[in-house]
């Protein structure tokens, strides 16, 4: 390469060593330090704000949330993408097809913020939908208080991340079977195969590798959830639905607690990097597994 063609890519380097590797050197920095209020300290603490923040409740809840969503919401969004896959795949082309697919990928359009604002909206205990629907069929008694139950709003958060991802990931994994060359599903159509066989036993084996890939990336999406949580829930109720970037918020803008915010955010990212290593290796390979 020329000179001209380094200085061609050279802001662009630039601006990736500023906002991604200084500010994550910084922040690793901060994390070992004492800066607890408005005006920075950057005086060595050592690991007291680690030992500190794995001390906290709040901590431990993120741990036990993310867990949670990554254990069971992502199964479950991954399981609801693959019905609507099949429903995309069997619908025959045309302007159903595509109002079907603009349906489904509105969800994932939104702004997170306006989907926690519409979810909360759902889930209201006086106003909602869900228990409006149960007060105009006689059953009023059983109405919840989704939000500011500690373990209704696990299942109420839930809902929506299935709500959010589900469509975009059928999406995905119907692009990922249109991929497969028609010959395949033929030739298990003349040996006798059903509709639901030939799914089974031959479309989705042959994107194995696209779903694996996907869950693994559709993991980080879930547990960097943040605008969803803070405005249909905070958090709360208490610390009922805390993850780690609103503990990191938390800590940082409200508690004004720097050290133990940044040291949260780098426990975090070692979190992101479980996930991230193996989807950038299937990356590499091709998505061969």
């Amino acid at each position: 390469m020329k000179k001209s063609d380094y200085l061609l890519f050279f802001p662009f380097f630039a601006m990736v060593f500023i906002f991604l590797v200084f500010f994550i050197a910084w922040t690793a920095g901060v994390s070992f330090s004492d800066w607890v209020g408005v005006f920075p300290s950057y005086n060595f603490a050592g690991l007291a704000p680690y030992k500190g923040l794995i001390g906290a409740s709040g901590f431990q809840r993120s741990i036990v949330n993310t867990l949670v969503f990554v254990g069971a919401g992502v199964p479950l969004i991954t399981a609801t993408g693959i019905l609507v896959a099949i429903v995309l795949d069997l619908l025959p082309s045309g302007i159903t097809s595509s109002v079907m697919k603009t349906i489904f990928i509105l969800s994932f359009g939104l702004a997170q913020a306006i989907t926690g604002v519409l979810w909360a909206w759902i889930f209201n205990p006086t106003e909602g939908v869900i228990n409006g629907f149960f007060e105009s069929i006689g059953l009023e008694g059983v109405s919840q208080s989704f939000l500011t139950d500690p373990y209704l709003v696990i299942l109420a958060i839930l809902i929506t991340l299935i709500w959010r991802f589900s469509g975009y990931c059928g999406l995905v994994f119907f692009g990922a079977i249109n991929s497969v060359p028609n010959s395949h599903r033929e030739a298990a159509k003349i040996d006798g195969a059903s509709t639901l066989q030939v799914y089974r036993h031959v479309l989705f084996p042959e994107i194995r590798g696209v779903i694996l890939m996907f869950s693994l990336l559709l993991s980080m999406m879930v547990i960097k959830t943040f605008g969803i949580i803070w405005t249909m829930t905070g958090g709360g109720p208490g610390i009922s639905s805390m993850i780690f970037p609103v503990l990191i918020y938390r800590k940082m803008f409200s508690s004004f607690n720097f050290a133990q915010g940044s040291a949260a955010a780098m426990i975090f990212l070692a979190i992101i990097m479980v996930f991230a290593m193996p989807y950038l290796y299937f990356q590499y390979k091709g998505g061969e597994l």
